[in-house]
């Protein structure tokens, strides 16, 4: 009789959902203190066996529930979801405000002007026609599809100065 069912499985699952236990138990506790009686004895006289079968019978929480409803559980769940949404505003404002910066560096492809002698001999070929060199990528550690500050190329153009402004202005705000 102690064998793991498919249904015992779908009974322990809700059994370990987290509950809204906190009203239901405080209005038991009044009627337990009208009553005159201890809260253990208030809980059997309501058909309750014990403190486990109560909690069962209370609602679950929504799953999309506001965090402050949490605050049964304790603070520390209220604070954690109400940090992860700050989180989510921070970096999605990031990521707005380093939207131009990433289209500047789309923009570019002077990734091949910051290797030396050596690298050029690694990184460039020579093409069929009459010496111009292009730049391949096959052997490259950093591709320029990895739109990095690099891709400005090592004499940036005074134009390009308000990437540094808009890498100024998110060190601002995260500061």
């Amino acid at each position: 009789n102690d064998a793991i069912t498919y249904d015992t499985f779908k009974e322990w699952t809700k059994t370990c959902g987290v509950r809204q236990v906190q009203d239901k138990y405080e209005e038991m506790a009044n009627q337990a203190k009208a009553n005159k009686r201890s809260v253990p004895l208030e809980m059997k006289s309501q058909g309750y066996r014990d403190f486990h079968s109560f909690s069962k019978a209370c609602p679950q929480f929504d799953t999309k529930c506001w965090p402050i409803e949490l605050g049964e559980l304790g603070s520390g769940c209220v604070l954690y979801f109400h940090f992860l949404a700050f989180l989510a505003a921070a970096m999605s404002l990031m990521f707005l405000v380093q939207i131009p910066a990433i289209v500047a560096y789309a923009a570019d492809n002077n990734l091949c002007q910051w290797g030396s002698v050596t690298d050029w001999q690694q990184l460039y070929k020579l093409a069929g026609d009459g010496g111009n060199y292009t730049c391949d990528w096959s052997d490259a550690f950093i591709k320029p599809h990895y739109l990095t500050p690099g891709n400005i190329g090592p004499d940036q153009e005074d134009a390009k100065t308000w990437v540094t402004t808009i890498y100024t202005i998110c060190l601002l705000v995260l500061a």
